[in-house]
């Protein structure tokens, strides 16, 4: 039988793995982290899982001894999994809604934004972020969740850039990657910060602004996107919640003044999250560490430090802005932040908080919903400078959503005359603004798009939305056009959607309802008809995509001209990967194959690499599947280890500066690196488990459901 120890282990991977499989899920993490924003990531998953609506959590100790209240008898504790000692432990705490107060009880005293604390709120993030005072309170969270965001991805990059395998970013360009990473953390960081200061976020984001978190879909790209939107919450409502007390303590000691009072504002928890103790107090603790349910007259036991399970990435640090605690140091209360007196801020007991957060999870996903799948039978070219009339870069972004960024900047990376295939939700043909559709018309051809059902990816998941794939075909150069398909109509039920699937009702494959959605609205959705299998119904709508596909021409050449450096693609080549033709290196960028111009040490730690790249897919490959017997595998193995053995030998670690000169251009570069587990001093600790171990779980390829089965 598991202990209790393993059943939450594994609570805290599946919960994981779950999180960014809908949008549901993520909006109630969200809501328990805006809350509960003084803990990490990896306990704010657990809090999560067992008490998604906990409001403030401390300790047995703290609640008895600290605030004074009473932690009700048979109250079951928030299970955490402590890792600070020598082994993994379990420690509890309870949310307030546990305990009871008695006569000496101090309050809780939670802040809460209310109007007249805007100005000063506002006022902070100027000074602290640089972000003018805008439209409203909102907008300018949202800028500076977009700051600290772009901040985070440049200082994280390649610790993020080297866990993307498994995941529907794994085949994204560096460029695409930080885009997505940028955009999943501020649209998560934004909704975090307004839900917090009571500023319903519903108001400001609609579904497809969090398509780009969808493809965050492994536990440890999730990890990654978590801890920067836990981390970055933490510092940004750290300073709101002590703007907001400062203002308070002004306003008490003005009526002071004004009256004559005495008037002193009670003390209490400071925040849903980690308590602070009196300064003086004593940092260490008894508390109730291994009771997992509470007994009248039970002693407590000691508690070491938490700390934070696994180390994937790290979270900010560095340049933390004014208010943002350091890792590891006592920390005070909002209520105690920014002392006029410079007295000593109160001490916050070790055991409630003061670590790192870190990316969390282990082993594969195999669920949620991909925002934007791209199927391309074109091959995307370079960004261009200005994206055909657009501005490049920020601006470029700011143009559109989250999602039709993603959308028309692919577009423009395709090569005209290719034709590309997205699978994205219908809010790409269905928004009212037609700003992206004309963008797309502009540069691609409509050949023809197909609506889903909403049960389509319910499997994996978890979740009911309707979603759309568009089949598109790259235009020579933009024109100036605007068919019917880039405006709305209105379809019997008298719902706007794309006037395509006005004119072509067979292109929707199920019956057109309305459903309720979660802020009680009526809004159009797609139900699977009954006995149809969605396979065959695919089958039969795909014969009306109209379009013709041309594979890319070589430049015209003289007749004594050659085209010595350059070769066609060959599709058996990642883009962006370098191969070896004929004894020659060669480095695929669309659809062509050129000669870089490499030195001979190079050109041999080139050689050398992409041989170890080739025989790791290889394995990857036997891994995930299930027909392939141990001894194949066992085989690939000892190949990959000579291979290793070899290459290091002579040109020592993958993860060194000069192969990584060599080779960093490569997009199998960052999956290479990770054969390799380092110490601090960045040697070589030991081999990765793949050299020895089946570290993939093999796939079994299974039969579409019918619709009402899925």
């Amino acid at each position: 039988m598991a202990s209790k120890l393993q059943e939450y282990r594994r609570m805290s991977e599946e919960a994981q793995r779950q999180l960014t499989g809908s949008l549901e899920r993520w909006q109630s993490f969200l809501a328990t982290a805006s809350r509960l924003y003084k803990y990490p990531y990896h306990e704010q998953v657990m809090i999560h899982a067992q008490r998604p609506d906990a409001t403030a959590c401390a300790e047995f100790d703290v609640w008895n001894n600290t605030m004074r209240r009473y932690v009700r008898r048979g109250s079951k504790g928030i299970a955490l999994i402590d890792t600070s000692g020598d082994r993994e432990r379990l420690r509890y705490v309870f949310d307030v809604s546990d305990t009871g107060t008695r006569p000496n009880s101090r309050s809780l005293n939670l802040w809460e934004l209310r109007e007249e604390h805007i100005p000063a709120v506002s006022s902070m993030l100027e000074k602290n972020y640089g972000v003018p005072v805008g439209e409203n309170l909102a907008v300018q969270l949202e800028t500076v969740a977009s700051q600290l965001a772009r901040e985070y991805w440049e200082d994280n990059r390649r610790d993020i850039l080297g866990i993307l395998e498994d995941s529907f970013l794994e085949e994204y360009d560096e460029f695409n990657v930080g885009v997505a990473f940028r955009n999943a953390a501020e649209v998560s960081i934004s909704y975090s910060l307004m839900l917090r200061c009571g500023l319903e976020p519903e108001n400001y984001f609609e579904h497809e602004d969090f398509m780009s978190v969808f493809d965050f879909n492994t536990p440890e790209t999730a990890g990654a996107l978590g801890t920067a939107v836990s981390g970055i919450n933490q510092q940004v409502l750290r300073e709101i919640g002590a703007t907001i007390r400062n203002y308070e303590r002004e306003q008490i000691a003005e009526r002071s003044m004004a009256y004559g009072n005495d008037v002193q504002a009670e003390r209490g928890l400071s925040d849903p999250g980690h308590q602070t103790e009196r300064a003086g107090g004593d940092t260490h603790r008894e508390v109730r560490a291994d009771a997992e349910t509470v007994s009248e007259g039970a002693s407590p036991d000691s508690l070491e430090p938490s700390g934070a399970v696994g180390a994937a990435v790290s979270a900010p640090s560095g340049d933390r802005r004014d208010g943002a605690p350091e890792a590891g140091r006592a920390d005070a209360a909002d209520g105690e932040a920014g002392r006029r007196d410079g007295g000593t801020e109160a001490q916050r007991p070790a055991e409630m908080g003061g670590h790192n957060e870190y990316a969390e999870g282990t082993g594969r996903g195999d669920y949620s919903e991909r925002a934007s799948v791209q199927l391309t039978a074109g091959e995307p070219e370079p960004p261009e400078e200005l994206n055909n009339g657009y501005p490049a870069g920020a601006e470029f972004e700011q143009l559109f959503s989250i999602h039709d960024y993603f959308f028309a900047k692919t577009l423009d990376q395709v090569r005209p005359g290719g034709v590309i295939a997205f699978v994205t939700s219908r809010y790409t043909m269905d928004k009212q603004s037609p700003e992206v559709r004309r963008y797309i018309a502009q540069r691609a051809e409509l050949l023809g798009a197909i609506r889903l059902p909403n049960n389509a990816f319910k499997a994996n998941a978890g979740t009911d939305v309707v979603s759309d794939i568009i089949f598109l075909q790259k235009r020579d150069c933009p024109i100036e056009i605007e068919p019917d398909w880039v405006h709305l109509g209105r379809n019997e039920d008298g719902f706007a959607i794309n006037s395509y699937f006005v004119e072509h009702p067979e292109m929707i494959l199920g019956r057109q309802s309305s459903e309720s959605t979660q802020y009680g609205r009526q809004d159009f959705t797609v139900e699977p008809i009954e006995g149809l299998e969605l396979a065959d119904q695919l089958h039969d709508a795909v014969k009306y995509i109209r379009g013709t596909y041309q594979a890319a021409e070589l430049p015209e050449l003289g007749d004594d001209e050659a085209l010595s450096d350059s070769i066609p693609a060959d599709p058996n080549v990642k883009n962006y990967s370098y191969t070896v033709v004929d004894g020659e290196i060669y480095y695929r960028q669309n659809s062509l194959m050129s000669r870089p111009a490499l030195n001979a040490t190079a050109s041999e730690r080139v050689r050398g690499l992409v041989g170890l790249r080739d025989c790791l897919h290889h394995l990857i490959d036997l891994q995930m599947d299930a027909m392939t017997p141990d001894s194949a595998i066992r085989q690939a193995q000892a190949e990959l280890n000579t291979l290793y053995d070899s290459f290091t030998a002579k040109y020592g670690l993958i993860n060194s500066r000069a192969n990584a000169l060599a080779f960093q251009d490569d997009s199998s570069y960052y999956l290479l690196c990770t054969l390799e587990e380092l110490d601090e001093e960045k040697q070589l600790k030991r081999k990765a488990d793949i050299f020895t171990k089946r570290t993939k779980d093999a796939f079994s390829p299974t039969r579409l459901q019918e619709p009402s089965k899925i």
